[in-house]
């Protein structure tokens, strides 16, 4: 097998690969678009619940409130591969593992006996966030395996103009 038909060979599998990954893209796209959804469904059912003003901006804490931890946090992983992507990482935090962590459960901001849909709200919407961090992981390896692509292409040609 020469060298020529090896390239052609791999291109084919980079071009499947990616295919491949764009249909994760939109399938993780979807998904993320059905989570923010419902979320957005089971939070017009609690303000409903509770009244217009009960939830609302104005629960929200302020410049001037104190400082709060956030319960989920994104690493940025860089990839051992040649094109140095990075891929991310979501760290949900259950709960304060350190007693002076300013640990605030945000539901507590609309009150102590919230309804069951402000509940799935914010499991929702944690949902969201995952889906994000791997729609961001996917499409970061479909860029890598199109600069393949296009690497090969480029190699393939220098070899077609050679002989």
């Amino acid at each position: 097998m020469s060298e020529l038909q090896k390239i052609s060979l791999l291109l084919d599998k980079l071009c499947l690969e990616a295919f491949i990954l764009m249909e994760q893209h939109i399938e993780t796209k979807i998904n993320l678009e059905r989570c923010m959804c419902d979320g957005e469904t089971y939070l017009a059912k609690s303000r409903y619940i509770m009244g217009q003003n009960s939830v609302s901006a104005l629960q929200l804490p302020t410049e001037d409130s104190p400082e709060v931890d956030p319960l989920a946090v994104v690493h940025a992983h860089k990839d051992d591969s040649v094109y140095g992507q990075k891929l991310l990482e979501l760290e949900l935090k259950k709960k304060p593992s350190d007693p002076d962590d300013h640990y605030q459960n945000p539901l507590r901001w609309f009150g102590v006996l919230v309804p069951q849909d402000l509940q799935k709200a914010q499991a929702k919407y944690k949902q969201a966030l995952s889906w994000c961090v791997q729609s961001v992981n996917v499409q970061t390896k479909l860029n890598e395996t199109c600069t393949k692509i296009q690497e090969l292409k480029n190699y393939k040609l220098k070899l077609t103009t050679k002989e």
